[in-house]
This record gives structure tokens, C-alpha cells and sequence, in this order.
């Protein structure tokens, strides 16, 4: 399922000029902002290279970050000294923690010159770097970045067209949780549809779980089941309860005792949100998803549950 890229764009001044400096790469249209707000422009900045990154480095075959390192700087024109490469390193391998609230301890020297080559490598076009910067926006709002503060208060440019979305309660639920939006989390009604969220969720956890561990990374599993228990609390999920559902999710057989038919949804849901923010999704992607698992779960004869209209608060970010 294809979706269009309708409403995914920068909504402050600040995102908007971020994003035209990184399609156009000239400092002096950045300067004025940077004076007023680089606060602002630091943390979205931060937020787009740990996005990048992991689109770079969680997809496809696995790549070794110090070699890409070494590569990105000579590509960008700057030396690839041990100090410049191991800095580097750590801001790359920073962004791919299993403990996502970490930020990569990189200066613009280095960090600049990588974001720009992970566009260029990945082919980002003006569209997609729209859709970098709206994520990065998204991000710094909703993980209270630091700086996430300046971000809320850049100038707003109204309202971009509204894109597609999901179809029923869950996916918007599952929307909203791959987002850290628990204000729409909150706002939404519990879906009606108990088959249906059990299978929507399902499906939905099994595309991005094995999206995010193709290409040989099972053995990333254990470390990022252990994140998954670290950051749900309620209700409690551990890491052999999580384990479960991934290795179920990619054909093979769970070596524990499988939770009760509640606690495997919610796992489910706790799994495919830490999966999807892994892998860096741009929405429309994140929203293709989410409509296939719906499309599969409707195919198998359950009742879907519209999304309610209007948009609920949360969906106005």
C-alpha cells in the first residue's frame, strides 16, 4: 500500500527553515534564525540526525557504523582523523541505543556533515527531508527533547493539509503510541472491536517487528526486549513476555509460557511502538502500516471500528 506524503511537513518557522537549509545547505539563509533560536534549531536538529540514523543503520543489511563513519566525513569533504571519526561513532551509536532517550553527544562540525550524508546516501528528496524534519518536530514535542520548550514556542505557519490516517480506533491507537502522543492516546475511546484490536494489533506487530530484525539482527533481540519491559510500566511486561511476541511475530517458537489473551495484546502494542521508533518511520509509512494491519484483520471477518471524526485533540499536532 502506497500513501501519498499530503500534510507531512514542518509546522513551526523554526522546522521549516531547518528543513530548507537541509535541501539547500546554505548557512547564511540559517544565520538570523540560529541568532533567535538555536535552542530550538540544536534539538531539531539532534532529533532529525537520530531519525536519519536510524533509517541508515536499523534497515537492510548491516553496516559497520565506524566504517560508514570514516566514509560520511571523506564523502563531505572533511578529514577523517581518529579524533573526528570516533566522535562520530559515538553520536551514531548514541542514536542507536536500545535506551532511545540518550542523545548523541556530537558538535556541528562532525554532526552537521553526517546528517547531511545520510540524506544524500538514503536519496532523501525535498519530500522526504519535509517528512524528516516534521518526525524531528514530533519527536522534540512529544519526548520532551531538550529544547523542546523553544520548539513549541517557534512561530506556527497555520495548519498543513491533513494526510491519510488510519481507518479504525486501534490504529489510531497504534498511531499515537509509535508518536509518544498520549494526549490522543488518552482522548480516544477504547475500541469497541475486541477481535479486531487483537488482530489489527497482531498484524501490525508482526510488519514492523520483521522489518526492524531483518537483514541478521536477531541478536539485537535481547537487548531491545529488555527496553521494551524498561519503558512499560502498565501493565508490567518482561523481557521474556516480550521475546515471546517477537519471536512469534517472526515465525518461530516462543521458549516461555505465553501471557493471557489482554496481557499479549498489550505487549503487542508496547512491542510494535518500540519497533517503529527503532526504525525511524516517516507518518506515511507509519500510517501504510497501520492500514494494512487493518486490511489483514478485516480479511479475516472482524468487525473494524471507524476512527471517530473530527481528529481527536492530539491529532492536530
Amino acid at each position: 500500500m502506497v500513501i501519498e506524503a499530503a500534510g507531512e511537513r514542518p509546522t513551526t518557522s523554526v522546522g521549516r527553515s531547518v528543513a530548507r537549509y537541509l535541501q539547500q545547505r546554505r548557512l547564511p539563509n540559517l544565520v538570523p534564525l540560529l541568532l533567535r533560536n538555536q535552542r530550538a534549531i540544536d534539538s531539531l536538529g539532534t532529533q532529525a540526525f537520530v531519525i536519519a540514523a536510524r533509517r541508515k543503520f536499523r534497515r537492510g543489511p548491516v553496516e559497520p557504523v565506524e566504517a560508514y563513519a570514516t566514509e560520511a566525513l571523506r564523502r563531505t569533504g572533511n578529514a577523517a582523523t581518529p579524533a573526528a571519526v570516533a566522535e562520530g561513532v559515538r553520536a551514531l551509536n548514541a542514536c542507536l541505543d536500545p535506551d532511545g532517550s540518550r542523545q548523541p553527544p556530537v558538535s556541528r562540525s562532525i554532526g552537521g556533515p553526517l546528517l547531511f550524508d545520510l540524506i544524500d546516501v538514503q536519496h532523501m528528496d525535498g519530500t522526504d527531508i519535509d517528512a524528516l524534519v516534521a518526525a524531528a518536530e514530533h519527536r522534540v514535542r512529544h519526548t520532551r527533547s531538550p529544547g523542546y520548550r523553544a520548539v513549541l514556542r517557534a512561530r506556527r505557519g497555520g495548519t498543513p493539509p491533513a494526510g491519510p490516517r488510519p481507518r479504525s480506533i486501534v490504529g489510531a491507537q497504534l498511531r499515537a503510541l509509535a508518536r509518544y502522543d498520549i494526549d490522543t492516546v488518552q482522548a480516544l475511546p477504547d475500541d469497541p472491536s475486541y477481535d479486531f484490536v487483537l488482530a489489527a494489533a497482531a498484524h501490525a506487530c508482526e510488519a514492523a517487528v520483521r522489518e526492524r530484525f531483518g537483514g541478521g539482527r536477531h541478536d539485537e533481540i535481547p537487548a531491545f526486549c529488555r527496553e521494551v519491559s524498561r519503558r512499560q510500566q502498565v501493565p508490567a511486561i518482561t523481557p521474556n513476555e516480550a521475546l515471546n511476541v517477537v519471536l512469534d511475530a517472526l515465525g518461530e517458537t516462543a521458549p516461555y509460557e505465553a501471557a493471557d489473551q489482554d496481557l499479549q495484546a498489550q505487549i503487542r502494542l508496547a512491542v510494535f511502538a518500540r519497533a517503529v521508533d527503532d526504525l525511524g518511520l516517516f507518518d506515511r509509512e507509519l500510517v501504510s502500516l497501520i492500514r494494512s494491519a487493518e486490511d489483514a484483520a478485516e480479511a479475516e471477518g472482524h468487525a473494524l471500528s471507524p476512527w471517530p471524526s473530527p481528529p481527536s485533540p492530539g491529532e492536530s499536532h
